[in-house]
């Protein structure tokens, strides 16, 4: 049965507790945070820590991790039905990875000719018009996926060539 002729004071509760912090090495700094605050602030805190931790794991992924280059590029010439001159060519590839920031689109003309970087596209983006090109050409294109600071393997090289800019069709009635 319990005794109750035995009440501990106030006075010797506070002394327990502060000999308890003495001991454990619990400091006021520990119950408020180091700067002083609060356990809500310390949890706001926290959360920005791991948004930014979310955001520096995405970019070390992006830096550090290989990239599958695209596959199956594709190149088409677009033919006007009135006028058989061609100034567009469309490109078509497979996106064979997930962690890409974007591509980045090569064209040269020409065999020897030298690759120059035609366009970036954003990720999971898998075709491109290639527009105004002079007739009678040979297009080569190459795709390459990217991330930050990194770049890839290419793709295949894909090649499509533009009409005779003399040459028209009739129109059919």
């Amino acid at each position: 049965m319990y005794d109750r002729s035995f009440t501990p004071s106030a006075n010797l509760l506070v002394f327990l507790l502060i000999m308890l912090i003495g001991i454990i090495g619990c400091s006021a700094d520990s119950l408020t945070g180091p700067s002083g605050q609060s356990p809500a602030d310390q949890n706001e805190i926290e959360d920005t820590k791991s948004s930014n931790s979310a955001v520096s794991s995405l970019n070390d992924e992006q830096s550090g991790v290989f990239i599958p280059p695209p596959s199956n590029l594709w190149a088409e010439v677009v033919t006007n039905s009135f006028d058989m001159s061609t100034s567009k060519i469309d490109l078509l590839w497979d996106d064979n990875s997930e962690n890409e920031l974007g591509f980045r689109i090569e064209r040269r003309t020409g065999v020897e000719g030298v690759w120059q970087e035609l366009n970036l596209v954003d990720r999971d983006v898998v075709s491109f018009q290639d527009r105004n090109l002079e007739p009678d050409k040979t297009y080569y294109y190459r795709v390459q996926a990217y991330g930050i600071n990194t770049s890839h393997d290419y793709s295949n090289i894909a090649t499509a060539s533009t009409g005779n800019s003399n040459f028209k069709s009739k129109p059919s009635n």
